[in-house]
């Protein structure tokens, strides 16, 4: 049996990206940050500040061929962002990772992803 190091906490309904014209909005108009493993594009819609943050965590078959690899990372990084999602209402951010996240573990990851959003509320 795997012990996890972490707990697993999914992201709420309201706080999912599903809606294809977001997803392109944060890929077109929104912020870049890059980090260690992650990619991250987020667009701050003005004109609903106090909406709640909508996040996306996508993964390229090209940095893991096994769907099972996929949604642990996945997983993870929606653990992570359900701890970080409190001051960040009004944004829509799609999480993309690299190549270098098969290195990582998941202390680095939440280090990476920490430092991201930060920079991402200081501009």
């Amino acid at each position: 049996m795997r012990v996890l190091a972490y707990q697993v906490k999914m992201l709420k309904k309201i706080n999912r990206l599903r809606v294809a014209r977001h997803f392109k909005r944060a890929y077109e108009k929104g912020q870049s940050i890059s980090g260690r493993f992650v990619k991250i594009r987020a667009f701050h819609n003005f004109h609903t500040p106090k909406a709640p943050a909508k996040i996306a965590v996508v993964i390229s078959k090209k940095v893991f061929s096994r769907s099972v690899d996929r949604n642990l990372w996945r997983r993870r990084a929606k653990s992570i962002m359900q701890g970080l999602i409190g001051p960040l209402n009004g944004w829509e951010i799609v999480i993309n990772f690299n190549g270098a996240i098969k290195t990582a573990d998941f202390p680095a990851l939440k280090e990476d992803l920490t430092k991201c959003l930060e920079k991402l509320q200081s501009h």
